[in-house]
């Protein structure tokens, strides 16, 4: 007689037990690749940020290394306190006044204005003031956070004398004009990236705070800028991690990564002798203007001796900003024949 094979199969308990162990190893393999893929995309994140952060620096050190002449201002250009049209000016007139060419006409050429944006308003509030830039074609863009516009203009420089009083009178006077102006980073850098630039060098360290999350602020180094040497210290970060404190300071939200280019200034350093004085020790030029109807005043610091120049816009609560705009010219591009 042939017995039917009676089959078996899992009961409900060690179903359970099963499962109850599966979850437990599972766990611990989670446990496990949580960290791992945190580390990752850390290391993903600072190998883009890093290679986006290094095609800026050589943009700008292609752009700017060989300038004879160089003008920094740092805040905003406004038609209260001073224009971007009487920076140039003063630019020409500081370094070009009565400079002629080959047949003794008044010297031609053109300079370079780098315009870097940390903030793209300022003022805050419900209704913060747009800050703008305009292309070569006249078109107006609001301006954001990280982009770096580069504006060229045409020069012919004035003559100027000083009369028996003491005081300036113009033979002509200079005259400048926009040829062109385009933003000169990749726009990809800008879509999950965010840029902050400040002169010199600096330190990036973490901020002790009560939060869970990890800060870094950028501050100022104690290593000075020579007057023929450029430092910025370049913060990379994704999107949104970057806070302003009440106090006016910035935080940037890890993951973030600093870097800092340093340049020679080639034929600046040709022109600036054993006694040039250092950037950092600057000498008031004149008064402090008052704000009027939300512009920022502007303080000039002017230095002797040296072609490199730095020209901070005062400090206003509320008010101030920290972009940055580089003004300089290139031996190359002036027109003396």
């Amino acid at each position: 007689m042939n017995r039917r094979k009676k089959l078996r199969g899992f009961t409900l308990i060690e179903l359970i037990i099963v499962m109850a162990i599966f979850g437990i190893i599972m766990l611990g393999v989670m446990k496990i690749a949580d960290p791992l893929a945190k580390v990752m995309n850390k290391s993903s994140t600072k190998e883009k940020s890093a290679a986006y952060v290094d095609n800026i620096s050589d943009y700008l050190d292609k752009s700017m290394r060989y300038a004879k002449y160089m003008q920094i201002y740092e805040g905003e250009f406004s038609d209260y306190a001073l224009s971007e049209k009487e920076a140039v000016e003063e630019f020409v007139n500081d370094y070009y006044d009565g400079c002629i060419d080959s047949n003794n006409d008044l010297m031609k050429g053109q300079l370079h204005i780098m315009k870097v944006i940390n903030q793209g308003s300022y003022g805050g509030g419900v209704s913060p003031t747009q800050i703008t830039v305009r292309d070569g074609a006249g078109n107006i863009y609001d301006a954001n956070d990280g982009e770096i516009w580069e504006t060229i203009w045409e020069f012919t420089c004035g003559d100027s004398y000083i009369d028996d009083g003491g005081i300036k009178q113009w033979n002509e006077s200079p005259d400048v004009k926009i040829t062109d102006s385009k933003m000169v980073i990749n726009r990809e850098h800008l879509r999950d990236y965010g840029y902050y630039y400040r002169y010199g060098y600096s330190t990036f360290e973490a901020v002790d705070h009560a939060g869970t999350d990890a800060f870094f602020a950028l501050d100022p180094s104690d290593v000075t800028v020579g007057s023929n040497r450029f430092a910025m210290s370049i913060v990379a970060y994704p999107t949104d991690n970057k806070e302003i404190q009440d106090d006016g300071s910035i935080w940037f939200k890890s993951p973030c990564y600093m870097n800092t280019m340093s340049m020679y200034l080639i034929n600046s350093e040709k022109l600036v002798g054993s006694g040039a004085t250092d950037i950092r020790e600057a000498q008031n030029d004149h008064g402090i203007a008052t704000p009027v109807d939300g512009e920022v005043p502007v303080e000039k610091l002017t230095i002797n001796n040296t072609p490199f120049v730095k020209y901070p816009l005062t400090p206003s609560v509320g008010l101030s900003t920290d972009n940055l705009y580089f003004i300089y010219v290139l031996p190359s591009e002036l027109y003396i024949d």
